[in-house]
């Protein structure tokens, strides 16, 4: 039923462990080239398909591979409901357009050179400093490296000479599909683009047969922006920000550390175990508890080596290149098979050679704060002056996340984040690069996700909301929440590809699944209602329109307020999921009661075992905070790429079917449906409401 019935099974396709589904991703081929956005998701488990998505193109190729692309940026840019002011329009548009009139378009549609240079004149901050002249790029052709395997042609190619510190960009021939008249799709031809700038990482789709037209564009950073502002840099902030830099550098905290405040719950300390100065897991901010001795990690199981080793041929910083393989590096800097975490006060790309705390021999990272009121001189301590406490948190709460959520099922298969995988498969060299104080900005923070095999970015920014100025890296919510991204994104519609939570609804539910664990790690048995980065923004309510809370006056958010204007933007749409997330996982609490710490403290405590169908035992957590987590990432691994509200509820659903046997089936459906996510929910056109809140839920639950 689909062109020519080509297509390939991607080696991101895994099994799951415990569940028994196998997750398999397919890509659609035609005349030997990828369809980027051409995917179907499959979950299969005992030969039966449970649940699928799909996307191929579908019409008929005669009709659709247009020699001009039926839809870009200047076709976007004249709809109705385009704002004039859309900075995608205007000056933008009248740029391409006069770039269209320099050139022979015919004469590159063989060449990637002039969609990279057409590209980077738009997207760059200042396209001035990337060339002294068109005729000084060049390109080159690449053997093929496909991460799809055989099957499509995989003619790679870089485009070089671009200078202002930007790298050589990657350039492929693919498919893409585009909206045409009378709701029809088409193919477009494109060059597939991978440009890596410093404050993002962009796929771009360039027209083959008109390089000066854009057809789509795809960011794998995303940001969270700051309060009452656009969070990104402006010229005053940074002024203010350098002078800060040169103003406190040599000054130092009141040496104030853990060495008599150690945590009651510390384990032995092992060889391959530190000690680490920090708010301990579950602690939100300075103002919500005092920082102990945590001795870690306690689970060997998802940190094998812990967190400082790696074997020699893995070792991200190349300190020992001598050493032969099998060999293992152990580090006495925040350096590891999960993390790798330093200060970033230049703000630039490089990470290697910037400062890390050194914990010594015996892995002790205990360095002075000095900002807590409570603490003499405590108004004159800037952020800079405690960096190394800072560095130590930041690595502390990524590597306890790594295991938290391996101990989920998101592993070594499913695309986490290792330097090393311990030979259990898929892409390694890939730990969690975590910059502590970054200088480009302030009140904000990023992650940038690419595909397994390829660093996570996380840049952590100084927030300047009160006095003295807070470190956002001391605030957990925001820091979980930028970590989130790198599961959601790697989890939904497979590891290899970073494209999936980037349109409408589904880029909205990544912001809104990193909101809701981030509140799920701070919660306790005692409810209460939660609001995002309130430390760091100082500002009670945090920064998001309302706290989450399942009492609908604290917080009213139903699907429909996706109709408004003001909830178009992702991060407004993500309040919505977030909320209606905490509304479901509170349920789930009321029914199966709350586990004080989402880590197992044993298997007959933490766990239950569910006969499924087919006579194999499942692991299921037994109270409601450790299922519903269980249940969202279950979730992500079944769900489409770039899926709706409502795809993304009906995994969760599915996730307890195949968990469970679906004994929380009603449970789930009358929380979705309390907040409008019932079953007669509609998603319609985007130009006359797109969201009508449903309140029913199915015959049986009634």
């Amino acid at each position: 039923a689909y062109p020519d019935g080509s297509y390939v099974i991607r080696k991101d396709s895994y099994t799951d462990e415990n569940s028994g589904i196998s997750h398999i991703y397919v890509r659609q081929v035609v005349n030997g080239l990828e369809v980027a956005d051409g995917n179907i998701n499959l979950n299969i488990r005992n030969g039966q398909v449970l649940s699928y998505g799909n996307s191929f193109f579908e019409g008929s190729i005669k009709y659709s591979l247009l020699s001009t692309p039926n839809w870009h940026q200047a076709v976007y840019c004249s709809e109705p409901s385009t704002s004039p002011r859309d900075p995608a329009c205007g000056g933008v548009l009248k740029h391409l357009q006069a770039i269209s009139y320099q050139f022979d378009l015919s004469m590159f549609q063989e060449s990637p050179l002039l969609a990279a240079y057409v590209f980077m004149q738009v997207a760059h901050p200042d396209p001035t400093s990337l060339v002294s002249s068109f005729a000084s790029l060049k390109t080159k052709f690449q053997a093929c490296t496909d991460p799809l395997g055989e099957g499509t042609s995989c003619d790679d190619w870089l485009v070089t000479g671009f200078s202002g510190g930007t790298k050589d960009i990657h350039a492929r021939k693919v498919y893409v599909q585009t909206p045409g008249v009378d709701g029809s799709t088409n193919l477009n031809l494109a060059w597939r683009l991978e440009v890596a700038l410093l404050d993002n990482h962009y796929k771009a789709y360039i027209s083959v047969n008109d390089p000066t037209k854009i057809i789509s564009v795809v960011d794998w950073v995303v940001d969270a922006p700051a309060p009452d502002s656009d969070g990104w840099l402006s010229t005053l902030q940074r002024h203010v920000f350098v002078q800060l830099q040169e103003a406190f550098s040599s000054q130092d905290p009141v040496d104030v550390g853990c060495s008599t405040n150690v945590s009651p719950d510390t384990h032995t300390s092992t060889q391959t175990a530190g000690k680490y100065c920090v708010w301990k897991w579950g602690i939100n901010d300075p103002e919500s508890g005092e920082r102990t001795l945590e001795v870690v990690p306690k689970d060997r199981r998802a940190s094998p080596l812990g967190w400082h080793s790696v074997p020699a041929e893995n070792d991200p910083i190349g300190v020992n290149p001598g050493l032969k393989k099998g060999a293992i590096v152990n580090y006495t800097t925040t350096v590891g098979n999960n993390a790798i975490a330093q200060e970033n006060w230049a703000g630039g790309d490089d990470w290697i050679n910037n400062g890390r705390p050194d914990g010594g021999s015996d892995l002790v990272f205990d360095f002075p704060y000095g900002a807590d009121p409570s603490e003499p001189g405590w108004e004159k301590v800037e952020p800079r002056q405690y960096r190394n406490a800072t560095i130590t948190q930041l690595f502390y709460v990524a590597n306890m996340y790594h295991d938290l959520l391996y101990l989920y099922g998101f592993d070594e298969v499913s695309g986490n984040f290792q330097q090393h995988n311990f030979g259990k498969g898929a892409a390694e060299g890939d730990a969690i690069i975590v910059d502590a104080q970054d200088s480009r900005g302030f009140n904000n923070a990023y992650f940038m996700t690419p595909p397994d095999g390829q660093h996570g970015r996380c840049r952590m920014y100084i927030w300047n909301e009160a006095k003295p100025f807070r470190d956002g890296g001391l605030d957990a919510g925001i820091l979980i929440h930028e970590l989130s991204h790198g599961l959601s994104t790697r989890l939904t519609g497979g590891s290899q590809n970073s494209n999936c939570l980037r349109t409408g609804e589904a880029g909205g539910m990544g912001e809104g699944w990193s909101d809701f664990i981030a509140t799920t790690v701070r919660s306790t048995s005692t409810y209460k209602d939660y609001p995002i980065g309130a430390w760091a923004a100082n500002t009670r309510l945090g920064i998001r329109h309302f706290p989450y809370s399942t009492n609908t006056t604290i917080n009213p958010s139903l699907y429909s307020l996706l109709q408004r204007i003001d909830y178009q933007e992702v991060h407004a749409i993500g309040e919505v999921w977030a909320e209606i997330l905490y509304v479901v996982s509170n349920k789930l609490i009321d029914k199966h009661g709350f586990a004080d710490s989402l880590f197992p403290s044993s298997e007959s405590e933490f766990y239950r075992f569910v006969e499924r169908k087919d006579g194999a035992l499942t692991k299921v957590p037994k109270h409601g905070n450790t299922l519903m987590l269980q249940l969202i990432v279950n979730g992500m691994k079944a769900q489409p790429c770039n899926p709706t509200f409502m795809q993304a509820r009906d995994a969760i659903i599915a996730a307890d079917q195949t968990l469970t046997n679906g004994e929380n089936k009603c449970t789930l459906w009358s929380a979705f449906a309390s907040r409008g996510l019932g079953t007669d929910a509609k998603k319609v056109s985007f130009s006359i409401f797109p969201s009508i809140d449903g309140f029913e839920v199915p015959p049986d639950c009634k």
